[in-house]
């Protein structure tokens, strides 16, 4: 699965590489580049979290980023478009969703922005068109924003603002930011001038020149403070617009790319700290007539085959069937684990004169290889599709490949490690628990999480009894072994045979039924 996700997540590249190549073309761009974002520090194409195109015009960059997944949300495979309008500083640079700055204009929506659940190369072309023609309804107006310094910085002081109201910041507006620094400039010059006294000889120096130097200070500060607190408003950007792409995937947004508006108005309505962008869909929506999809048809019919309300649909018959496979592919490892029960009871015998175990109890395989075959369909997703969803398995075998994990894949290897271990364990002690006659005494491993278990002579032993029918209780053993301290180990579950009572009457220890009679 990690090799064909591997190849999934290549082709999609490859093919967004493709369709930015002939956009860069026709679009008259200076030129382009890509980068790619692993999960980790490991490299592969099944490690990668996004991979990013970035085309440049004079002023601005176009960015078409395809995304293995999104934050706090289910979907993968997702395609999407972000504008930039600092290209000098690779530091400082945000990237702004493009239905953001369809919000900004005013710009009313036709098509989803964030295209999810992309499932092969012809889909791909599809949703890049989508963006594409989405990004040049409004690219004349990105071109002007480029050039118009205040609209840039009204722009981002408003999506700061947005952000910080989502994510509980407090940032002073610019004119209090400004304000600040004035009182400063009257309030800390005297303080200034006490600590510059401390060292240095300040006597040569006029009250003006004084000044000029703690302004000269107080621009320095001002400058590393300005400087700071922009790059935190930048980080914070990015967390928002993290927050933003798991909306536009939600369960509302998801009835609008499928067209069903009802249920995406419903949804959307009872959003809160909703964005320009929010309200001009819900706008949309409510004036709009019969409802139509918003995304490819393809990846329309993916979200309804496999998505509901923002999630994967599970029904009550895939957990049946979920359940019917670990069943299933738990047949492949019941040999394994009954040979293995058999070999633990084997080497357990070794030195009885006889042996009392539960040859049975190998039954009890069957819980472990239920969960072993749990982790098979997880691991062989392939198999249990051929076998439960045959129709459906093309699709199927695409969603694992998008949604493929890489840290998730991890941590289910490290657990079939620790549940193939447990179920060596619990399979042990099934066939530790037992009751070993040897020539002088009885080794007693009844107990199930004994290890050492308890030797006793047999001059430990008062008697073996049989109780009367099944009157006494019912699930009780007919014969119980007694020792002289108070002691009784019932026999149900080890099969007390004739031999067993020959060898205890040879040793001299009492044998008898329940009215005292000698046992038959």
């Amino acid at each position: 699965m990690v090799h064909q996700a591997g190849l999934f997540v290549r082709d999609m590249i490859m093919g967004l590489e493709e369709c930015a190549k002939g956009y860069f073309e026709r679009s008259g761009a200076l030129y382009f580049e890509s980068g790619t974002v692993f999960n980790g520090k490991e490299e592969g194409y099944e490690n990668i979290s996004c991979h990013n195109v970035d085309i440049y015009f004079n002023n601005h960059m176009v960015r078409f980023s395809y995304m293995s997944g999104a934050f706090m949300t289910s979907y993968n495979s997702i395609l999407t478009c972000l504008v930039s309008f600092e290209k000098a500083d690779k530091e400082k640079r945000v990237f702004y969703p493009l239905y953001q700055l369809y919000g900004y204009f005013g710009q009313g929506p036709l098509e989803a922005m964030v295209i999810p659940l992309i499932l092969d190369g012809e889909t791909l072309k599809e949703s890049f068109g989508q963006l594409e023609a989405a990004l040049g309804r409004v690219h004349e107006k990105i071109r002007e924003l480029s050039f118009d310094g205040e609209g840039r910085a009204a722009f981002f002081d408003g999506e700061v603002q947005a952000a910080a109201v989502l994510l509980k910041e407090d940032y002073p507006t610019n004119e209090e930011y400004e304000g600040l620094w004035a009182e400063a400039r009257v309030q800390w010059f005297e303080s200034w001038k006490k600590e510059q006294e401390k060292d240095f000889d300040l006597s040569e120096l006029s009250e003006e020149e004084l000044k000029a130097q703690y302004e000269w200070f107080i621009e320095r500060i001002k400058g590393q403070v300005t400087e700071k607190i922009d790059i935190d408003k930048r980080q914070m950007l990015s967390l928002y617009y993290n927050w933003l792409t798991s909306r536009v995937l939600s369960a509302g947004y998801e009835a609008y790319m499928v067209g069903d508006y009802p249920r995406a108005l419903q949804k959307l309505r009872k959003l809160k700290n909703k964005t320009a962008y929010d309200e001009m869909v819900i706008a949309y929506l409510e004036r709009a007539g019969e409802g139509r999809p918003h995304v490819p048809p393809s990846v329309c019919e993916n979200i309804k085959k496999f998505y509901k309300n923002g999630m994967r649909k599970s029904t009550i018959g895939e957990g049946f069937k979920v359940v019917a496979g670990g069943y299933l592919f738990g047949l492949l490892w019941l040999p394994l684990f009954l040979g293995l029960y058999f070999l633990f009871y084997f080497i357990e015998s070794r030195g009885a004169v006889y042996f009392m175990g539960n040859p049975y109890a190998g039954l009890s395989a069957i819980m472990p290889c239920f969960l072993l075959g749990m982790l098979t369909v997880f691991f062989r997703p392939g198999m249990y599709y051929k076998i439960f969803y045959r129709k459906d398995y093309d699709k199927l075998m695409a969603v694992e490949k998008a949604s493929f994990n890489p840290a998730t894949h991890k941590f289910m290897k490290g657990l079939a490690a620790i549940v193939f271990l447990g179920c060596l364990v619990y399979l042990f002690f099934e066939a530790h628990r037992n009751l070993k006659l040897t020539e002088d005494g009885i080794l007693d491993n009844t107990r199930f999480w004994g290890i050492k278990g308890s030797f006793y002579t047999y001059d430990e032993v008062e008697k073996v009894y049989r109780i009367k029918g099944d009157e006494a209780k019912g699930y009780v053993s007919p014969y119980v072994l007694r020792l002289k301290g108070g002691r009784e180990i019932e026999l149900y579950e080890f099969g007390a045979g004739e031999k067993f009572f020959e060898v205890l009457r040879d040793k001299g220890v009492l044998v008898e039924k329940g009215d005292g009679s000698p046992a038959e």
